[in-house]
């Protein structure tokens, strides 16, 4: 599949999407069309939306690869796509839109939908996965902006009631003060196996093994949320 994660807004979680829920479970080429914002444990090539033929020779030379199209360069990424080389959306088989709570990012969201929809994206085309979600409160009341659309409605596309979604998390804040990366954690032995290897241990070497541990627990409650979600997308 050619994916192609993008929204009019920035700090949606498009980058976190791409590394942390898409690339360990479909091992897609990345490519990040991004100027501005860098991330040293991102995964992919980076190219500038300017060189668009560039960006599609290597979507054409994979049936797989992600594209995860940054903010400071979804402007001319869509202008690229509408005008200079009409038609080219053909060639991508899923747009996946990031959204979170925020007024301004959910506007953003039903404008970038409206955009791909009137270049001739169809609609079951379009993904939306709500991002950043507070679990303890009810999701279409925090993305009311959204599922009320007027614009939506024009355009007949319909919210499921079963959406994609990420639940805030306080893992790399913590993992943040701890001085720690995700990637880090990520190569951290599993919490069985480290049940396994506290048996008898005491003392420092313990609260070291503790601690891993207790890291690893957030990141597999992490991917646990975020493989639901996956599922959740039905893109294979």
């Amino acid at each position: 599949m050619r994916l192609v994660v993008l929204n009019n807004s920035g700090n949606v979680g498009k980058s976190t999407i791409c590394q942390h829920m898409l690339y360990p479970r479909l091992k897609y080429n990345i490519l990040r069309i991004e100027t501005l914002n860098t991330d040293g444990e991102a995964t992919g090539e980076r190219l500038s939306a300017e060189d668009f033929d560039k960006i599609f020779n290597k979507i054409l030379s994979s049936d797989d690869v992600i594209v995860d199209v940054g903010a400071s360069n979804i402007a001319t990424f869509k202008t690229k796509i509408e005008t200079d080389f009409e038609g080219a959306h053909n060639f991508i088989d899923y747009f996946l839109i990031p959204v979170t709570p925020d007024e301004k990012q959910q506007r953003d969201t039903i404008k970038t939908i409206s955009d791909l929809n009137a270049q001739g994206v169809e609609n079951d085309k379009m993904r939306v996965i709500l991002n950043r979600v507070n679990s303890k409160r009810d999701i279409k009341e925090q993305f009311n902006i959204l599922y009320t659309s007027d614009m939506l409605d024009v355009i007949n596309f319909e919210l499921n009631d079963v959406l994609p979604v990420v639940f805030e998390s306080s893992l790399f804040k913590t993992l943040e003060r701890a001085k720690l990366t995700y990637n880090t954690v990520k190569e951290f032995k599993t919490s069985s196996e480290f049940d396994e290897e506290l048996k008898g241990k005491i003392g420092k070497e313990k609260i070291e093994l503790e601690l891993q541990k207790f890291y690893r627990l957030g990141f597999e409650a992490y991917q646990k949320n975020l493989q639901t979600a996956f599922e959740t997308l039905n893109l294979i």
